[in-house]
């Protein structure tokens, strides 16, 4: 074991690098995804990125690793000058503070076991409610239960990549506003707010009294010309069920899915599994 000696230097005040530019090529398009924005109040705040190896002497597969490097940071914290870290449960590890030495190897008895790494904390965690509704039963006295999965990703725009689309399309749904079915062929471009399209209007001004070409929002249709009020899902792009030149845009709080509908595509991989464990019956 190597121990670090000496005064900590001071980390030196650094400007964040900007981005150098963005692409040009191919189209832009729309993103929307089920996230939370995360933003930063500090512009002037330096982040050290270490990378992180641990093994062990045996050659093992090395598992729990958080508790490994939680374990490091308990066991060498003044050598740490007692500073906390985020970790990534993997191979990279973030601080507010430069270490002591660019390069650092600690040893580590989790239990019976040897493993040898360098420092952290935790970024990514898996949340459960005890709460009955969200339990399945598996069988052999185990008991499945729901829950939530977080991680933070930099991306730019804190947009990341759904496939509604693809799932809903050719699904037939029914508004509540009208007693009729419609076939989704899409998604619209924009949310409930910023989504036009073009609506006739009788205006008493026209002395031949012939309709006008108005465009208008899907929000300030529903609202004004409906009498409905779109609030939950006013975020969320509105369900395509017109054709490829002629739109027709429906909020999709209005809409709930027509039931007994075979579905024809191909699943994923888990969503298979569970249809086969579902209906497979053993002799």
């Amino acid at each position: 074991m190597e121990e670090a000696g000496g005064s900590c230097p001071k980390p030196t005040k650094r400007s964040i690098i900007a981005r150098p530019g963005f692409g040009s090529s191919g189209h832009p398009i729309p993103l929307l995804s089920n996230h939370f924005k995360v933003s930063v109040n500090v512009t002037d705040v330096v982040f050290y990125q270490y990378s992180v190896s641990i093994t062990a002497e045996d050659n093992r597969v090395v598992d729990e690793k958080r508790k490994i490097i939680d374990r490091l940071c308990q066991t060498y914290s003044c050598e740490l000058a007692g500073k906390s870290f985020a970790y990534d449960g993997e191979k990279t590890l973030y601080s507010l503070v430069r270490l002591p030495q660019s390069w650092m190897e600690f040893t580590v008895v989790p239990g019976n076991q040897l493993q040898n790494g360098k420092a952290g904390a935790s970024v990514r965690q898996t949340f459960f409610h005890d709460d009955p509704k969200n339990f399945t039963d598996v069988g052999g006295g185990i008991t499945g239960v729901r829950g939530y999965h977080s991680s933070f990703r930099t991306t730019h725009g804190a947009c990341l990549l759904i496939w509604a689309k693809s799932m809903l399309k050719i699904l037939r749904v029914k508004p509540r506003h009208r007693n009729m079915e419609y076939k989704i062929i899409g998604l619209s471009q924009k949310v409930y707010k910023e989504q036009y399209f073009s609506m006739k209007v009788r205006s008493h001004d026209c002395a031949n009294g012939e309709p006008q070409v108005v465009k208008i929002t899907v929000y300030e249709y529903f609202t004004k010309h409906c009498g409905i009020e779109l609030t939950d899902f006013a975020c969320l792009p509105c369900l395509d069920v017109g054709n490829t030149k002629q739109p027709i845009y429906l909020p999709i709080e209005l809409c709930t899915l027509v039931p007994l509908q075979r579905y024809a595509k191909a699943l994923f991989p888990t969503l298979k599994a569970s249809l086969v464990a579902s209906s497979r019956q053993n002799p």
